[in-house]
C-alpha cells in the first residue's frame, strides 16, 4: 500500500483560493509537519517551491526532511516531470508555460534557488497529469458534471453557465499553454457578459480548474493528496471539494489529537526536523498512529457519505460512538470469564497502589482479540489529563474487584471444604488402622466428602501440596529465558500462576526481594537443577548471548544427559538462532513462533500433567 502524501496545501494555486485573513504560512508548515508524521513521505511539486513564498520558506526551515535519514531516505521530496533530469531543467521547460507575471520567469531567483536544492534528488512523478487533468474537468463541465449542476442552481440559467465555462472549455481544448488561471482570465476578456458576473465567474473556474488538479495529482503520483487550506475556502468551495477522505488528511489527525493528546506534538510547527524524524520513528508514535488509522478505517464509511465540511464537523461524535462501543464490550469481558477478570484485576492492581501506571493495563490488553485503538492510546496519555479514560478505567477495576473478591471466597470456602474433608479421611484412615479394618471403595467416597475434595481440587489447592510434599521440589515450572522475550514470557507466567500460584513459579519477578542476593548465580543453580520439577528453556539466538542464560544452563545441561532427569526439561522455540549445549537441530521443542502466550501455558502445563503424574486441575 502506498502511504505517500502529496502536499497540495504547498501549491501556489491552492494558496490564491484561500479567501479568509489568516497565517498561511503557519498552517502550512504545521499540516506539513503532520503529514510528515502520518505519511511514508510527503510529495510538494517543485514549481510550488520556485513560485510560492509561503512554500519555499516551508522547504527552507524543512530542508532536513528533504535528505536521507540514517538507514531510511528522505522523509519529505520535490517532483519534477519525468522527462527532466534536475530542478533547474525543470524550470527551463516551464518558463514558456507561464505568463510573464510569474516570478518563475525571474531568471537570477530561479537560478539562486535551484542551487540551494543541488543537494536534493528529485522525485520523478509519472508524465500523464495533463491527459487525466483535461479528462477531469471535461467530465466536470458538461451539463452532467457536478460544477455544472452546482454553477447552475445558483439561479444561473443553462445557457449562461455554458457560458461561464466557456473559458476553461476553450482552455482544455486548444492546450498551448499549461491551464492555469491568467490564460482562462485572458480568454474571459473576449465575452460579452456582464462585468459584475467576471468576478464570480473567475473565482469558480480557478476552483473548478485547482479541484480537478487535485484528483490528477492522485492518479500521477499514485498518492494521497491533502489540502488543509480547503477549510479557509468559500463555502459553495467547500461542497464541491471531493478528494477522498483518508487517514492522511491532517485535518482529521488535528481533531483526533484534539480528543486524545499526545504531549509532544504540541506546537508541532515549532518542532525542528530532527525532533519530528525522532517521533516518527518511534515505537510510542507508531502504536499511537496505528490506533488513529484503526479509528478512521472504523467511521470511514461515514465519512464518505457525509459531504464538505460535514464530515468534520461529525468526526467527534462517530469516533465517541465507536468508544462507547468498545468499552461496552471490554467491560462484558470480566463480568463474563471469570478467569480473565483475575488477570485484569493483577494487572490494574499496580495502578491503584501507584506502583505502576499504565504498563499493566496496556499488558493485559495487547492479550486481548479485540481491537481497542482508544484504550491502547491511553498509555500514552499524560496521566492526569484524560478524565474519561482514568474514569473508565476505574469503573472496569471496580468490576473486576468485585468478580476478583467473589473468587476468592470461592476459593476460601473450597479450601476450608478440602481441609475438613481431608479431616475426615484422616480420621476414617486412622480408625481403620486402628481396627485393622479395611475400608471398601464406595465407604471412601461418600457423597459430603466426595463433595468437598471435588471443591478442593482448585489452582493453589490440594494439588499444589500434595507436589510439593511428595516429590520435594520448590518450584512446579522453572522458566529459563533471555531479557528480550520478557514481556512475552511474563504472560506466559501469569497463566501458569493462574493454576500454581506464583511462589511455585521460578520466575524472577515474583521473588525480586530473594533474588537481591550476593551469590544469586550459585544460588540460581541449586534452584534449578534441585528444587524446580519441570524446567521450560526458551530457545532463541539471544539465549546464548545473555550471562544469566548461560548460568542457568550450566544447571539445566546435566539434567539432560541423565536418564531418570531429562525429562524433567521441555524446550520451548521462541526465536531463529541455536542454543549451545542443547543442540537444537537434533532436540525436540515445541515451536512457539506466532503462538499466544496463552497457548504456550498450556502446552506447559499438559507436558507437566504427562511427567509428573500430577493430579488434574
Amino acid at each position: 500500500m502506498n502511504e505517500s502524501i502529496v502536499f497540495i496545501g504547498a501549491d501556489f494555486e491552492a494558496q490564491k483560493l484561500v479567501e479568509s485573513p489568516c497565517d498561511i504560512q503557519q498552517i502550512i508548515n504545521k499540516h506539513f509537519a503532520y503529514s510528515i508524521l502520518i505519511g511514508s513521505n510527503v510529495i510538494i511539486p517543485a514549481g510550488c517551491y520556485f513560485e510560492s513564498i509561503y512554500t519555499t520558506r516551508l522547504v527552507d526551515a524543512y530542508r532536513r526532511l528533504f535528505l536521507p535519514v540514517n538507514e531510511y531516505g528522505p522523509a519529505a521530496l520535490l517532483s519534477i516531470g519525468d522527462d527532466t533530469r534536475t530542478f533547474l531543467d525543470d524550470v527551463a521547460k516551464k518558463v514558456s508555460w507561464f505568463p510573464k507575471s510569474y516570478s518563475i520567469h525571474d531568471h537570477d531567483r530561479t537560478n539562486t534557488l535551484s542551487q540551494r536544492l543541488e543537494p536534493i534528488t528529485p522525485y520523478y512523478r509519472s508524465g500523464k497529469m495533463r491527459r487525466v487533468l483535461t479528462s477531469s474537468i471535461m467530465k466536470d463541465i458538461e451539463p452532467s458534471g457536478r460544477s455544472f449542476q452546482t454553477i447552475m442552481g445558483k439561479d444561473f440559467s443553462s445557457d449562461l453557465t455554458h457560458e461561464l465555462l466557456r473559458p476553461l472549455l476553450v482552455m482544455v481544448n486548444e492546450q498551448k499553454y499549461a491551464i492555469l488561471p491568467p490564460y482562462i482570465q485572458d480568454e474571459m476578456e473576449k465575452q460579452p457578459i456582464a462585468s459584475d458576473y467576471k468576478e464570480r465567474q473567475f473565482a469558480w473556474l480557478r476552483f473548478i480548474l485547482f479541484k480537478n488538479y487535485v484528483l490528477s495529482c492522485e492518479s500521477a503520483y499514485s498518492a494521497y493528496c491533502n489540502n488543509p487550506l480547503s477549510a479557509l475556502y468559500s463555502n459553495s468551495f467547500k461542497h464541491l471539494y471531493s478528494y477522498q477522505v483518508d487517514y492522511r488528511d491532517t485535518r482529521l489527525f488535528m481533531l483526533f489529537l484534539e480528543m486524545y493528546p499526545l504531549r509532544e506534538l504540541q506546537n508541532v510547527e515549532s518542532l525542528s526536523p530532527d525532533q519530528l524524524l525522532s517521533i516518527k520513528y518511534s515505537n510510542r508514535f507508531r502504536l499511537y498512529l496505528d490506533s488513529y488509522r484503526s479509528a478512521i478505517s472504523k467511521i470511514q464509511f461515514s465519512l464518505k457519505t457525509m459531504i464538505g465540511e460535514q464530515r468534520y464537523l461529525e468526526v467527534k461524535s462517530l469516533l465517541c460512538e465507536e468508544q462507547a462501543r468498545e468499552i461496552r464490550m471490554l467491560r462484558k469481558i470480566p463480568v463474563e470469564n471469570s478467569f480473565e477478570a483475575e488477570i485484569l484485576y493483577r494487572s490494574l492492581r499496580p495502578v491503584f497502589m501507584k506502583k505502576s501506571r499504565r504498563k499493566h493495563f496496556q499488558s493485559w490488553l495487547s492479550t486481548q482479540e479485540l481491537d481497542l485503538p482508544f484504550i491502547q492510546i491511553m498509555e500514552f496519555m499524560d496521566t492526569d489529563g484524560h478524565e474519561l479514560m482514568d474514569s473508565f478505567i476505574c469503573q472496569l477495576y471496580n468490576t473486576v474487584k468485585s468478580v476478583h473478591q467473589e473468587r476468592s471466597l470461592m476459593r476460601k470456602q473450597n479450601r476450608i471444604s478440602s481441609l475438613i474433608a481431608s479431616n475426615i479421611t484422616q480420621s476414617i484412615d486412622s480408625n481403620n488402622s486402628v481396627n485393622n479394618t479395611p475400608v471398601s471403595t464406595s465407604e471412601q467416597s461418600k457423597p459430603l466428602a466426595g463433595q468437598m475434595l471435588n471443591q478442593g481440587a482448585g489452582k493453589e489447592g490440594v494439588c499444589s501440596n500434595e507436589r510439593k510434599g511428595a516429590n520435594g521440589y520448590r518450584f512446579a515450572v522453572s522458566l529459563s529465558f533471555p531479557g528480550e522475550y520478557r514481556d512475552y514470557v511474563q504472560k506466559i507466567a501469569d497463566c501458569l500462576s493462574e493454576r500454581f500460584g506464583e511462589k511455585h513459579i521460578l520466575y524472577d519477578m515474583y521473588h525480586d526481594a530473594e533474588f537481591a542476593r550476593i551469590d544469586l548465580d550459585l544460588y540460581l543453580q541449586e534452584l534449578y537443577s534441585s528444587q524446580s520439577e519441570l524446567i521450560v528453556v526458551f530457545l532463541c539466538k539471544e539465549y546464548n548471548e545473555k550471562k544469566w542464560c548461560g548460568i542457568e544452563a550450566r544447571a539445566i545441561r546435566p539434567l539432560t544427559n541423565n536418564k531418570k532427569t531429562k525429562n524433567r526439561v521441555m524446550f520451548v522455540k521462541i526465536g531463529s538462532g541455536e542454543v549451545d549445549g542443547f543442540h537444537t537441530e537434533v532436540t525436540g521443542y515445541f515451536d512457539a513462533v506466532g503462538k499466544t502466550a496463552e497457548e504456550v501455558a498450556e502446552k506447559i502445563m499438559n507436558r507437566y500433567d504427562i511427567e509428573t503424574h500430577e493430579c488434574e486441575e
